[in-house]
């Protein structure tokens, strides 16, 4: 009996040993788990903290139409939540020494720009796009996060607020650049094509119509499928990105004609009569039709050279349109027979009304430039090299056979108007004086009447002359007698400078440098919100 007594309390003195080991393990484990979620809770914490500042910084570029970042020296975000605790910051900086001192990366803004370039870390930023880098803490956890957004020109080589309908070959799609069709539309290679867009946001049935054969390099975006009258998955329509249904009105630029009427601007040409042929024309001109069957046109063809023509009413060309300019109608515009290929041709074409194109072949006329509607579009036998904008709803946008070629610098038309030159001949008298001659000669109040010259020591003193000016009389006396005294003291200079007229700055003025022409911006992406126009690249925790 003692020896099973004896054991019973070993039993029972090693399971008490046991059960307190087990009880100071599952408190060390409840403690390092508490310890683990409380430091998995903080590092969330700070990851929400950077991307806060990320969106805070991108809603700052977005808001100052992408300025914010250009001048790196008083660009930064730093946030700091209310009522946060310590070590609770996150920042976005883009100076690079203000980046060191803060130990934190820097952000790069290449919106401005056509070409990449390095950001931190290795990163390569886009050109026209920005990288953000935030770094941050919450309560001493760090975290860092990046993204990169692009603001890219418009990326639609038909926009439409209407149906759309398209002919049997259409060919819709983008090249870079600098890069031509010189060799023929059909003989570009797939390969360099670059992504080129159609959006329609028309709501009925079957109202947007693409004939077999056609070919986009880029997306079909509409409201919904319903409006599709073919089969996007079926066979003989070519669509190198995504049938999407995220069209908006939001997404149609409408430009203000009436910003573009030069009205009041200085040497304006008046144009009176209603039927001109063969003409070429420079510079701001305007036409008022007296009444809705009024009509401006020209016959022959018309060449542009750095010309704004405005028709407040309707305006029909024949023979072809060529050069570099615009042409801004408030009714409908109407262009028979294409141009030839040429590079130096640019042009925007935009009107209140219906606007018409007819050409002379695919590969024989060509529009380089911006085409943009209020009233409806319809383009036959020419290839558009640039991009064609119709903003009127419900109105159509009609090819047959067309091509639309968007290259970014012609769809962001801009322009050179040539509004001439001044030059102006100064001739200056400028003193050369003696070694060690210091300052100052005033002039007398009366005239002064050669003769007696003037002491040595007055002259040795000569240098300004105040209160006279150009063909001052006072001024004239007093430099012969100088010269008289010490020979050719004073020389003169003749400056001829050559200056652009001053020009009234519109909304649509992007150069006003006083030796450049003003170029006129008819950029459909003007007119957008940059929200519309930004495309997430990246977005990542690093």
């Amino acid at each position: 009996m003692r020896k099973n007594s004896g054991l019973t309390l070993g039993t029972t003195l090693l399971v008490l040993l046991l059960l307190i080991v087990l009880g100071f393990t599952v408190s060390s484990l409840s403690v390092s788990h508490l310890q683990l979620t409380g430091q998995a809770n903080r590092h969330d914490r700070a990851q929400e903290l950077v991307d806060s500042a990320l969106a805070l910084a991108l809603e700052k570029v977005l808001a100052s139409d992408g300025q914010f970042g250009q001048n790196t020296t008083d660009a930064k975000v730093e946030l700091r939540p209310e009522d946060a605790p310590e070590k609770t910051v996150a920042y976005v900086c883009f100076d690079r020494d203000e980046a060191r001192r803060l130990g934190v990366g820097y952000s790069v803004n290449n919106l401005a720009s056509d070409v990449s370039t390095a950001g931190w870390n290795d990163e390569v930023v886009p050109r026209r796009a920005v990288h953000l880098v935030a770094e941050g803490t919450y309560r001493g956890t760090p975290a860092r996060a990046e993204c990169v957004v692009a603001l890219p020109p418009f990326p639609y080589g038909i926009a439409s607020a209407g149906p759309i309908s398209g002919g049997e070959g259409l060919l819709v799609a983008g090249i870079p650049v600098g890069e031509t069709v010189a060799s023929g539309v059909e003989r570009l290679d797939p390969e360099k094509l670059t992504p080129s867009h159609i959006i329609s946001t028309a709501e009925g049935a079957n109202s947007v119509h693409l004939a077999a054969g056609t070919r986009i390099s880029g997306d079909l975006e509409v409201r919904d499928l319903a409006v599709l009258d073919f089969d996007p998955a079926g066979t003989g329509i070519e669509i190198g990105g995504q049938v999407l249904t995220t069209a908006s009105p939001e997404k149609i630029p409408h430009i203000p004609l009436s910003d573009y009427d030069p009205a009041a601007m200085p040497d304006l040409q008046v144009l009176v009569g209603n039927d001109y042929s063969g003409e070429t024309v420079t510079g701001f001109l305007r036409w008022q039709g007296n009444s809705s069957a009024d009509q401006l046109r020209f016959r022959n063809g018309l060449e542009l050279d750095g010309a704004l023509i405005f028709v407040d009413g309707d305006l029909h060309i024949s023979g072809g349109v060529r050069g570099t300019g615009a042409l801004v109608v408030t009714g409908n515009l109407t262009i028979e027979g294409g141009a030839a290929l040429d590079t130096d041709n640019r042009m925007a074409a935009l009107s209140g009304g219906k606007l018409t194109l007819h050409g002379d072949g695919q590969n024989a006329s060509y529009f380089l430039g911006m085409v943009y509607s209020e009233g409806g579009i319809e383009a036959t036998d020419l290839t558009v090299l640039g991009t064609l904008v119709q903003a009127g709803d419900g109105k159509s946008l009609t090819l047959e056979h067309a091509n639309v070629i968007l290259r970014e610098d012609l769809a962001e038309a801009e322009v050179p108007i040539n509004v001439g030159t001044t030059t102006t001949t100064t001739t200056t008298t400028t003193p050369s004086l003696l070694p060690g001659s210091k300052a100052s000669l005033t002039l007398p109040s009366s005239p002064v009447t050669p003769g007696t010259p003037p002491g040595p020591g007055n002259i040795a003193t000569a240098m300004n002359v105040g209160g006279g000016g150009a063909n001052n009389p006072k001024l004239d006396q007093v430099l012969d007698i100088l010269r008289a005294t010490v020979g050719e003291v004073f020389t003169d200079t003749t400056v001829t400078t050559t200056t652009v007229p001053t020009t009234t700055v519109f909304p649509w003025v992007t150069t006003t440098v006083t030796d450049q022409w003003p170029r006129a911006s008819f950029a459909p992406s003007r007119v957008l919100a940059p929200q519309q126009r930004t495309r997430l690249l990246l977005w990542r925790p690093l």
